[in-house]
């Protein structure tokens, strides 16, 4: 929180990578990263950081070109369903214009949270990169992802290891 008060607009680079942030240290990231209009790249892994609150501020980055938030739950419940936080992240994506790699790795997407983020990357216009990996993805999230990702016409690199894909899955 005091690093991000001091007047840093030039910062172009955040990792706060496995901090407890907590929903007090997430919403002053999320008021802090909004004065930060060079930012391009930012690493929350492993942080109990609000996708609700990410989301809520990633509009606000012009220039965010990279996201890495992996070992971030976004899927609650039995049998899981993406978090409101999930679905208002999967809303917000687009809106990143320069966002050219996403990294979503170890997140519990489910496929219910595979096929909510499929419906927001074809309209990740940049998107090269991205990272599932470890996500429980399955056969029906893989269906999912394979359709949306032939929409992605910028896409070169996609890792989707360790997700539960047997021989319907993975043929996708």
């Amino acid at each position: 929180r005091q690093v991000l008060r001091n007047d840093l607009t030039n910062l172009e680079e955040l990792n706060l990578s496995w901090n407890a942030l907590g929903e007090a240290g997430s919403a002053h990231l999320s008021d802090a990263l909004r004065t930060h209009p060079r930012l391009s790249h930012l690493s929350i892994v492993g942080t109990d950081c609000s996708p609700t609150l990410l989301a809520s501020f990633l509009p606000s980055c012009p220039r965010l070109a990279r996201l890495d938030m992996g070992h971030i739950r976004l899927s609650r419940g039995s049998p899981p369903s993406p978090s409101a936080g999930l679905q208002q992240l999967a809303a917000a994506l687009p809106l990143c214009l320069r966002l050219e790699r996403l990294s979503l790795q170890h997140c519990a997407l489910h496929p219910a949270g595979a096929h909510l983020l499929a419906l927001a990357l074809p309209r990740c216009v940049r998107l090269r990169s991205l990272h599932l990996q470890e996500n429980l993805i399955g056969a029906q999230g893989a269906t999912s992802l394979a359709r949306a990702l032939s929409q992605c016409s910028t896409l070169t690199e996609l890792d989707v290891g360790r997700n539960e894909l047997d021989g319907e899955g993975g043929g996708v």
